[in-house]
């Protein structure tokens, strides 16, 4: 299943850092307090696959933490949702994760900034951004959504050249409508949500089961809401394709 993780909505000190570490990643600092053995490697694993380092920004931690712990490496994707922030906010963020992750980024908002930051893989619509359209104006964002620059997120084509376009969906009604224009689309609430209380469930397993069997669920349908690691055998047997998480992806 593809594992994506959201962003919680307001900005915390050493962001960046989380996010790389979730992605699979450490930046140099963090490695640095890590343990070593007696022949300098990372006493708990070494990436030969590092990307570039980057310097401190205003969401990178300034005080390192070893991040051996079940986190590391959880996530395919991180969906960058954040309502409230302003488009240099968002840049900023962006600038603290290397570039060489951007790939496994998606935009939920200031989609302008593929300008700026041409590796993010994807853009993410909802109702706030309920299409792209208005990049497609700019002759220099065609390419972006022609031909095979369209892939599918895959496992095998996590670092795509191209963008991916997803959409957040709140019933089966819409599932249907909008899967076939997009890579994947989130479903939600599945179970009552973690982040948001009063969130609470709106699809019993029988409806999913039925819902998976006329195949409206399917590889390309993502769960969301209240998603925990106990609850990935449902899912599973529901037909969901993968899932995103937002309350349980952040906690230490």
């Amino acid at each position: 299943m593809i594992r994506i993780a959201i962003t919680k909505p307001d900005f915390f000190e050493g962001e960046a850092d989380k996010i790389v570490s979730l992605l699979g990643l450490l930046s140099t600092h963090q490695k640095a307090a890590i343990p070593t053995d007696e022949m300098g490697r990372n006493a708990v694993y070494e990436r030969k696959d590092m990307v570039e380092d980057f310097p401190m920004k205003p969401f990178v931690s300034k005080s390192s933490e070893a991040l051996a712990d079940k986190t590391v490496g959880k996530f395919d994707r991180i969906h960058i949702r954040k309502p409230d922030a302003s488009r240099e906010e968002i840049a900023a963020l962006l600038s603290a994760i290397p570039s060489g992750l951007h790939p496994r980024l998606v935009l939920h908002d200031h989609f302008e900034l593929i300008e700026d930051f041409p590796r993010v893989g994807g853009f993410h619509l909802n109702r706030r951004n309920p299409s792209v359209s208005f990049l497609l104006k700019d002759d220099k964002f065609v390419e972006i959504f022609k031909g095979e620059d369209r892939t599918a997120l895959s496992g095998e084509s996590l670092g795509i050249k191209g963008k991916t376009l997803s959409r957040s969906c709140h019933s089966l009604d819409e599932v249907a409508k909008y899967k076939q224009e997009c890579d994947y689309v989130f479903l939600s609430p599945i179970f009552d949500s973690i982040s948001k209380v009063g969130y609470s469930s709106a699809f019993t397993s029988d409806i999913l089961q039925q819902a998976n069997k006329d195949g409206i669920i399917d590889g390309k349908v993502y769960a969301l809401g209240g998603i925990s690691i106990d609850k990935i055998g449902l899912l599973q047997e529901w037909g969901f394709g993968g899932y995103a998480m937002l309350g349980a992806a952040w906690r230490d």
